[in-house]
């Protein structure tokens, strides 16, 4: 018995090890694609953090990170992960921060269409009433019939918040009216659902 149970005890330990080895693995290659992707749309100071908080609910709509002022992080600093924009630090602490992010109601992108290259305004529509992650555009240019589903729409760099060039979405139904002042739909890139690392940008490559 005594030897049954320590056979038990190793195995369990071994079994622990082995979930060790793959967490770590997984976290590896997300921190990899994550600095790929940062290293793709220029060179930029990042500080890499991990959630550490988040809002009631699915969707990571605004949650903390373990970073903060010790890092260089301030308010309205832009954050990202390996598949794009995820929002905006809206609040810092000594060793932690909030972020805001782009599909909540209170948030507005300046944003571009990749391929026609038409600047616009994308609101997020989160909030008590609307449980949805997706994203309205306004603003586009009146002549906007080139706008299809599946264009990419990225940051335009206006208003100085977030760098140009960064993914935001995908346009998923374009609108034949609008009377309400929505031009598209637009499906985020990045999953609201699952966040763990992201990087916040605290400046260009060269400055402090």
């Amino acid at each position: 018995d005594d030897e049954n149970a320590r056979l038990k005890s190793e195995l369990a330990v071994h079994s622990k090890t082995v979930l060790d080895l793959e967490e770590a693995k997984q976290e590896n290659e997300r921190l990899r694609r994550l600095l790929n992707y940062a290293g793709s749309i220029g060179e930029f100071n990042t500080v890499t953090a991990r959630v550490s908080a988040k809002s009631t609910g699915v969707w990571f709509e605004v949650f903390t990170i373990n970073a903060g002022r010790n890092k260089g992080i301030d308010i309205d600093m832009p954050v990202i992960c390996a598949d794009g924009l995820v929002g905006v630090v809206t609040e810092v602490g000594a060793t932690w921060c909030k972020v805001t992010s782009i599909i909540d109601s209170t948030m507005a992108v300046p944003i571009m269409v990749e391929r026609t290259r038409d600047g616009c305004m994308l609101r997020g529509v989160l909030d008590a009433t609307k449980k949805t992650n997706t994203m309205e555009l306004y603003y586009l240019p009146s002549d906007r019939s080139d706008l299809i589903p599946g264009d990419t729409v990225i940051t335009s760099g206006v208003g100085g918040v977030y760098p140009k060039g960064i993914k935001v979405g995908v346009v998923t139904e374009v609108m034949t009216s609008t009377g309400s002042g929505v031009n598209a739909i637009v499906t985020p890139s990045v999953d609201f659902q699952h966040i763990e690392e992201v990087m916040v940008i605290i400046g260009e490559g060269g400055e402090g």
